[in-house]
């Protein structure tokens, strides 16, 4: 019995000791952490990345004061808007969003220091959502931003947004990139929409302010967001033209005033070849498009290996006609870069001066062709009506002569 007892005690004991370990573990778990010192560093550089991207860019950010035209305040516009711009390198010249100052009759730019000075030009080009403002800053030193590669930037990537939100001067967020490559149909038929969407907070006002890679670059001019409650606020999904587009656009307007681009009078598809390998009759991208409908048997059979954009149709007595492109063909290479998306072809031409001569690489009934193509002007026949092939929209179909 003796035995037993004693047993019984040093369980008990034995048991009190577990517990006691135990709430004392739970209590260093749950209690404040404190940080390593290799993790502080490592938080400190952190704080430091982000602080000293900001301090770069910050200068090179204004404000924007705009006073619309009375017969677009009559339509629904505001009297006053505010927006923001970026500094460009030759002196006196901004980049903003086209839709802050679309409407305007005076045009306020406005600096960190509270320095003001009126934009006594501005050239726009409503394609890309962008436009460019020239100002007289006098012997004011100025800043400028440092233009970043949007190619080398990928979802998960941190992001920063520099502007005005509500008229909040030199206000920064951050996020991420969310998705690259974004197109949201909002821009009309003849637009390049290629946006990065990013979960960093944009709001009214900071339209045409940047967005900001750690290096301190800019890697976009941020442009729209996408608001399900249609009442101005964002909900997480803000878009920004590439920097890549975005400075040959202002390149071009500061020196030109417009955009020239290239243009080949294609109706091209969208849909990757692999997609369209596997097509069926009764899926609605065929039923929605008769040329692919139509070639569904051809589409099935195309080699494995050949890789490319599909051209769906040719614009009559077009660039593309009279170098010899022909529906069916596959586009491979355009000047020795390859292609593999409709997309890729656009950017190429747009960025190509009208007159020149691009030499394409192409795939058809089974051999290899170059041909030759001198780039029509595409501001010669933007404002023409078109009637060749079916509306983009919707069908797979990229109509490179209206996108």
């Amino acid at each position: 019995m003796q035995t037993i007892k004693l047993f019984i005690i040093f369980y008990i004991t034995i048991g009190y000791i577990i517990l006691a370990e135990g709430g004392q573990r739970c209590e260093a778990q749950t209690g404040p952490a404190t940080l390593s010192t290799e993790e502080r560093n490592l938080a400190e550089q952190i704080n430091l990345l982000y602080a000293r991207a900001t301090q770069i860019v910050l200068p090179a950010v204004v404000r924007l004061h705009v006073i619309n035209l009375p017969e677009a305040v009559a339509k629904g516009e505001p009297a006053e808007a505010t927006g923001s711009g970026c500094l460009l390198a030759q002196k006196g010249y901004l980049i903003t969003a086209h839709h802050v100052i679309a409407n305007a009759e005076s045009i306020e730019v406005i600096f960190g220091d509270g320095s003001r000075f009126r934009a006594e030009k501005r050239m726009e080009d409503p394609d890309t959502e962008l436009a460019v403002l020239r100002f007289d800053p006098g012997d004011k030193d100025m800043p400028a931003i440092t233009w970043g590669d949007s190619e080398k930037m990928a979802a998960g990537m941190p992001v920063l947004v520099i502007g005005a939100p509500y008229a909040f001067e030199q206000t920064v967020t951050s996020g991420v990139v969310s998705f690259k490559g974004r197109r949201i149909n909002k821009l009309g038929e003849w637009a390049y929409e290629d946006f990065i969407q990013t979960d960093a907070a944009i709001n009214k006002g900071n339209s045409g302010g940047p967005l900001v890679n750690l290096f301190g670059e800019v890697v976009g001019v941020t442009s729209l967001i996408y608001d399900p409650s249609r009442e101005g606020r964002f909900a997480g999904y803000g878009f920004a033209v590439p920097s890549n587009l975005a400075r040959f656009v202002a390149e071009e307007l500061a020196a030109k005033g417009y955009v020239r681009r290239g243009w080949l009078g294609l109706e091209l598809c969208n849909v990757p070849l692999e997609q369209l390998r596997h097509l069926r009759p009764e899926d609605s991208l065929a039923r929605s498009n008769d040329i692919l409908s139509r070639n569904l048997g051809w589409l099935a059979k195309l080699d494995k290996q050949v890789q490319g954009v599909l051209v769906l149709g040719v614009f009559p007595e077009g660039p593309s006609a009279i170098g010899g492109v022909r529906p069916r063909d596959i586009i491979q290479k355009i000047n020795g870069v390859e292609v593999i998306t409709s997309k890729q072809i656009q950017y190429l031409i747009a960025r190509t001066p009208p007159e020149t001569q691009v030499i394409m690489d192409i795939w058809r009934n089974g051999g290899n062709v170059t041909l030759p193509v001198t780039l029509g002007d595409r501001r010669s026949v933007q404002e023409q009506p078109l009637n060749h092939g079916q509306d983009a929209r919707g069908t797979g179909c990229i109509k490179e002569q209206q996108r």
